[in-house]
């Protein structure tokens, strides 16, 4: 917003609709961007112009004929079951470990498990809250390996820091967001495995969740999505269980 209104020097009220068509094609030939990016650049614009109109702030709203940018979707892959098992061999201490393994079973965003705190944790039921995007509550779960291998790593700590997941080396400080990246980038790299990043994890939950046959309603409220379509986006559907259900649905 900043970048458009200094590129105009108008003040909002002055913006067109021509002036912003023109300004994010000279912006996406300049920055060669794709469509996907510059579809939330308009959506940005968007969320602000109706903002503005609404509280008068502008007497018309420019984005108002300013369509949606059609962008391709590509499949976002999952981990497979051996890349989990190369990421398990590609961990060289217990926190590492214990932090794939959450990931994973737990499907929490890289943003949450930053926030977590050991007292969040309630260990003998394998259950956590944890509080999202728009600072919204919710319960999740991990399973028993990520149990085992989080009373390890918390066992073995001997700091007094609060926080989930503490950096190696003293003074044992909450790792941030970048350092959750970095260290899961670290444990791709030595077990062989590309494109490695928190996120991944939760995609991959997310998948077999829902072919081992959890009801997708369950997932969306475990991942805390308010709409179902966009945990769809994050489950690959096995063929293997294509197949299986065309046979027992559609037999003769």
């Amino acid at each position: 917003l900043q970048k458009l209104l200094s590129y105009y020097n108008k003040s909002i009220d002055e913006i067109t609709d021509g002036d912003i068509y023109n300004y994010m094609n000279v912006y996406s030939k300049a920055r060669g961007i794709q469509n996907r990016s510059l579809e939330n650049m308009r959506l940005v614009f968007s969320s602000f112009f109706n903002w503005a109109f609404q509280h008068k702030r502008v007497s018309t709203n420019p984005m108002t004929i300013i369509n949606k940018i059609k962008t391709d979707y590509k499949l976002k892959k999952p981990y497979s079951d051996e890349e989990m098992e190369m990421l398990s061999y590609g961990c060289k201490n217990s926190r590492d470990h214990a932090m794939i393994e959450f990931l994973y079973s737990s499907c929490v965003r890289v943003g949450e498990l930053e926030k977590l705190n050991i007292n969040d944790i309630n260990l003998s039921k394998h259950e956590l809250v944890v509080y999202g995007k728009g600072n919204k509550e919710r319960t999740t779960y991990i399973n028993a390996r990520t149990y085992i291998r989080l009373k390890h790593y918390l066992d073995s700590r001997t700091d007094s820091n609060p926080a989930l997941f503490v950096s190696l080396k003293k003074p044992n400080n909450r790792l941030s967001i970048q350092g959750i990246e970095a260290a899961v980038k670290r444990i791709g790299k030595r077990a062989g495995v590309n494109n490695v990043h928190p996120h991944r994890f939760r995609r991959t939950g997310a998948t077999n969740a829902i072919n081992r046959g959890m009801p997708i309603q369950e997932v969306s409220l475990f991942l805390g999505h308010e709409n179902i379509s966009t945990t769809q986006l994050y489950s690959i559907v096995d063929q293997r269980n294509v197949k299986f259900s065309h046979e027992r649905y559609l037999s003769a």
